[in-house]
């Protein structure tokens, strides 16, 4: 095995000579298919045990997980890794919705290579509602980059999963779906019959999606709060709400139904979760606020008068600089947060739900919510104390089914 991985090694040392250079909007995979090709290999799985270490890195045409180990990325500190990552992988698309410390293990992460966890923090993969990155690009792009600079490539900003679009031609974007063990250009692919064009809302929405999304890897960390005042204000300009304090809720679905790029997701598979938009006021009051393709959906929605606006609005509510009706930076720093009373810190300790403060202080849900708002001390303290009861809960379930049954294996006590 290690005379293998000494092989492997010299061949990657082999190929510095003629590897290609990397363009500035171009993927990791897009370079690793370029340098296969060049290489005139025929097998993908050793290509890929030579740049990345791992036989099926065709396959992580998102987000290869050994990405560290790339001939381009040698020597590289935890803060270069994450620059890296950020131009040349949909991580530009989801890092600044972490913070700066965060990031920062995500560096570390990758150089000591101990880790594929870290995936999961810049990929946007959930659970519940999974994200996928098809492999997209333009076939008038192509023609184009063939043309320029000699080669078809993907481009980092069309992978992102609001980008579906090609903003210089209006034309939706090609995609190539599920992931291949090959390793894939997109001239190598079979030219298709061009896509039915859309109608001008659609163009509209899918366009102010793509420059809101392309606007993401300029932004080193999204300051939350200045984003999440900025889309209420904005919300509060457009008719939508009218008091911070006392919104609906269903108002507020039913307008995001109503919007075109609601009606734009609906008619497409891999977006259409989110078009009915019975998620925006839990991402506004509920302090879900680090779902970059939530934020992205809800800041195009907000009647802009063009993409541009949109995406320049947006830079600027991220990066704390909006600015006020007046056309001038905020004087004062921001209301302080109220504490709440003494009597619903005490309810807040016991009780467990909603449900038992609402009944331990006979007051409505809004109250509550109201309550957790205004105090994020209380919020923080409580959500903590809700989160380590029941991890303890959970422990103290594993422990009894292992010692009622000392036969379980470890896949079937998961199970």
């Amino acid at each position: 095995m290690l005379g293998h991985s000494t092989m492997l090694a010299d061949d990657s040392r082999s190929w510095r000579g003629t590897l290609p250079a990397i363009l500035h909007n171009e993927t990791y995979y897009s370079w690793c298919a370029t340098t296969h090709v060049m290489s005139c290999d025929r097998s993908a799985a050793s290509t890929g045990m030579a740049l990345l270490g791992t036989a099926h890195a065709a396959r992580q045409h998102d987000l290869p997980a050994r990405i560290s180990a790339l001939p381009l990325l040698h020597g590289k500190s935890p803060i270069e890794l994450v620059t890296a990552l950020r131009k040349h992988t949909i991580a530009g698309y989801y890092l600044p919705f972490l913070c700066a410390d965060k990031q920062m293990l995500v560096g570390v992460a990758i150089s000591s290579n101990t880790s594929t966890h870290w995936r999961r923090h810049v990929s946007g993969v959930s659970r519940s509602r999974p994200t996928d990155h098809p492999l997209k690009w333009c076939q008038h792009c192509k023609d184009s980059d063939i043309a320029t600079v000699g080669r078809a490539y993907w481009h980092v900003d069309w992978q992102y999963p609001t980008n579906l679009i090609c903003a210089a031609h209006d034309m939706p974007l090609s995609i190539v779906p599920g992931s291949s063990k090959r390793w894939l250009l997109p001239h190598q692919l079979p030219a298709e019959h061009p896509s039915d064009s859309l109608s001008s809302s659609h163009t509209l929405a899918a366009k102010t999606l793509a420059a809101i999304g392309s606007t993401l890897p300029t932004i080193e960390s999204v300051d939350m709060q200045s984003l999440r005042f900025a889309t209420l204000d904005r919300l509060r300009d457009i008719g939508v709400i009218h008091s911070l304090t006392r919104s609906s809720h269903e108002r507020i679905s039913r307008w995001f139904l109503s919007t075109s790029v609601s009606a734009y997701f609906s008619t497409n598979p891999a977006l259409q979760q989110f078009h009915q938009g019975d998620w925006v006021p839990e991402l506004l009051w509920r302090k879900k606020l680090d779902t970059a393709l939530r934020w992205v959906t809800l800041w195009s929605a907000l009647d802009w008068s063009s993409p541009a606006q949109a995406a320049r609005a947006f830079e600027q509510a991220a990066n704390g600089t909006t600015r006020s009706q007046g056309t001038q930076l905020l004087l004062f720093e921001p209301a302080p947060n109220a504490v709440a009373p003494a009597h619903v810190w005490a309810a807040f300790s016991t009780c467990d739900s909603y449900a038992e403060v609402m009944h331990s202080l006979q007051v409505s849900r809004g109250d509550v919510v109201r309550w957790l708002e205004q105090d994020p001390q209380l919020r923080a303290q409580w959500k903590q104390r809700l989160k380590l009861g029941r991890q303890q809960e959970y422990v103290d379930r594993i422990r009894t089914v292992a010692a009622g049954s000392p036969q379980l294996t470890r896949h079937a006590l998961e199970v």
